[in-house]
């Protein structure tokens, strides 16, 4: 991927040794580009109905289907956790109704707010969202 951090996507995601990963509807090739994984790292990629990461990372394509999907990401989400959602980015040439500005305005009706974003891949762009300090704890 010339052009790109030399940071590890693992890193850039935040994932560190013996974290909860919740992984959902990633490409056929992702999991390989995530490596060097940290130690004791689990990764789940089935949603659960109870549970508790400190990291979620979702690839959705439908901004309808990823609005019904976000409630569950929240309550599976630790209180200062890190939920990153991943979209096709234009340059893909992929179809998708999800771009940046949208993704933060269906967020922001969900209690979380937007603190980076990030190039997943060449085709992906990602999203980190996190609670407002405000509401953590609640």
């Amino acid at each position: 991927m010339a052009g790109y951090s030399q940071t590890p996507l693992s890193h850039k995601l935040g994932l560190k040794p013996a974290t909860q990963f919740l992984l959902l509807d990633a490409p056929d090739n992702y999991q390989p580009l995530l490596e060097p994984l940290p130690g004791f790292l689990k990764i789940v990629t089935k949603l659960p109905a109870t549970g508790s990461f400190e990291v979620i990372q979702a690839f959705h394509t439908s901004l309808e289907v990823l609005n019904q999907q976000l409630p569950k990401y929240v309550a599976l989400l630790k209180d200062d956790g890190a939920l990153w959602i991943s979209w096709y980015k234009k340059s893909a040439k992929k179809e998708t109704d999800i771009d940046e500005n949208l993704l933060r305005q269906l967020v922001l009706r969900h209690g979380i707010v937007d603190v980076k974003v990030i190039a997943v891949t060449e085709e992906w762009s990602g999203l980190k969202m996190v609670r407002r300090l405000k509401d953590r704890g609640k």
